[in-house]
């Protein structure tokens, strides 16, 4: 009877006096060796479920170097990288020096790998592993569903998810609606921490809230033009799905969902209290009224009771020109602001213009002084506002201009200029400015609890000279 290739091939290994002569444990592969490895995939079973953490145990242990006359590493290395069992694979690296080297490559290269949308499912296919060590995936949204459904196992390593649909909203023709059997099998994949959605349709919250909450361990969600149909829905709080639901941070970009859409009941899941601490909405809208639509904040209801954690609330309007566009978004966020929880407010104000448009920005401390004096902020520490500009400032022109800007009452009694800070160095000069006496420039000593910073950008804040307008309230007498 023949034997095996498989076992030939073993055989004529391990009887290789050329590879095994003088050999001691751990030097190239043996019986010892074998006996080893199955020794450490019987420890990685004990772990079921922690692989992740244990995944790179062997970076560390102490190995022994490659002797000389074994087999060239380049052919060892095209065996690590057909080898279809993880674990083994795994197990490979605790041989010696040269092969935890090589393995290691091996394993950060396909966790490093970007899965292309278009070919996620070819690449998975390519893997010998099936996907073990792939970190992100992304998807067509009519290709996610035939993955859920054929995908053998779940990565212990997968942590994003990226689904995406048509760039084009206006293209938007699949909806993503998933049955009961496909959010089981988003809720096994216990690993993922980070969704982001691009440009999905759902026809309805129930079935976008019922996705989110699949998946048990979502840190961060990402929602980028996405589409919810405008239908009835209620909030989350006794809803059974959503009771595990505990982000971190939600970011929303490019979605016109207005103030009273039903995707604020995102918010009332109830285990966000102890969770959600920041929240980004961002819009590249170039038209006023679509910028409008998408830098909005979420009723004033919702934050009380529901995000105690809530640590960062940030407005991003990188496209806005320089204008009364600007302030109206001031105007907006600052008056639909949970007032009474805001510690800290920070403004950018962002240029590229030659001279820099320092009148319009001028008129945003109006905006400012109307909204913050009209408001409850009972807990505000700092107001911060930065200009950004492309070209040098000159800084007795701002320092003038800001002296001739005129304070309401209220706000001159409430508030004082603490300081104006030029960037960078070549510029650099810091100017404390007091009213009444520097007395009257401390914080507050009333200390408030851990509140929410409001940061609020409009531009790219990436210019190379900047100026800093600080804010503190006077100390009460």
């Amino acid at each position: 009877m023949s034997t095996p290739p498989e076992s030939s091939s073993m055989s004529s290994l391990m009887n290789d006096q050329g590879i095994l002569s003088d050999a001691e444990s751990n030097d190239v592969p043996g019986t010892d060796t074998l006996t080893n490895c199955s020794q450490i995939e019987e420890e990685w079973m004990d772990h079921s479920g922690s692989e992740y953490e244990c995944d790179d145990e062997w970076v560390t242990r102490p190995c022994s170097p490659l002797r000389a006359g074994a087999l060239p590493l380049e052919l060892w290395w095209g065996i690590f990288k057909i080898i279809d069992d993880p674990r083994a694979l795994l197990a490979c690296g605790y041989t010696c020096v040269a092969f935890r080297d090589a393995v290691r490559r091996v394993v950060y290269g396909r966790a490093a790998q970007w899965i292309d949308r278009g070919m996620a499912k070819m690449q998975l296919a390519a893997d010998p592993t099936g996907g073990y060590f792939f970190e992100r995936l992304w998807f067509w949204s009519h290709c996610f569903l035939s993955w859920m459904s054929t995908f053998p196992i779940p990565s212990p390593r997968l942590r994003f998810l990226w689904i995406s649909g048509p760039q084009t909203l206006q293209t938007t023709t699949h909806t993503l609606s998933l049955r009961f059997q496909t959010r089981l099998a988003l809720s096994r994949l216990t690993t993922i921490t980070h969704l982001e959605l691009s440009h999905v349709h759902f026809s309805s919250f129930s079935d976008f809230a019922r996705m989110v909450c699949a998946l048990p361990n979502l840190a961060t969600l990402k929602l980028d033009g996405v589409i919810v149909d405008d239908r009835g829905s209620s909030a989350l709080q006794g809803a059974y799905f959503a009771r595990d639901l505990r982000l971190k941070k939600l970011e929303i970009r490019n979605c016109a969902f207005g103030e009273s859409h039903p995707i604020w009941n995102l918010l009332t899941a109830p285990s966000l209290s102890d969770s959600l601490k920041h929240i980004d909405i961002k819009s590249y809208a170039t038209d006023s009224q679509r910028a409008l639509q998408e830098i909005i904040v979420p009723s004033v209801e919702l934050f009380s009771p529901n995000l105690v954690q809530l640590t960062t609330l940030r407005l991003l309007g990188w496209n806005l020109s320089c204008g009364d566009i600007r302030n109206t978004v001031c105007r907006n966020a600052l008056s639909r602001s949970p007032a009474g929880l805001i510690t800290t407010i920070e403004i950018d104000y962002c240029c590229d213009h030659a001279p820099p448009h320092l009148n319009e920005w001028r008129s945003l401390f109006s905006a400012l002084d109307d909204t913050v004096t009209a408001g409850e902020f009972s807990c505000l520490r700092t107001i911060t506002v930065s200009f950004w500009a492309d070209h040098p400032l000159d800084v007795d022109s701002v320092r003038t201009l800001l002296s001739s800007q005129s304070h309401s009452s209220k706000w001159t009694a409430a508030f004082a200029m603490s300081s104006m800070v030029f960037e960078p160095e070549t510029v650099h000069e810091t100017h404390s400015v007091s009213l009444e006496g520097s007395q009257k420039t401390e914080v507050v000593a009333e200390e408030c609890i851990e509140g929410i910073t409001l940061c609020i950008v409009m531009g790219y804040p990436y210019g190379s000279y900047k100026v800093t307008v600080r804010y503190t309230p006077r100390q009460s007498t």
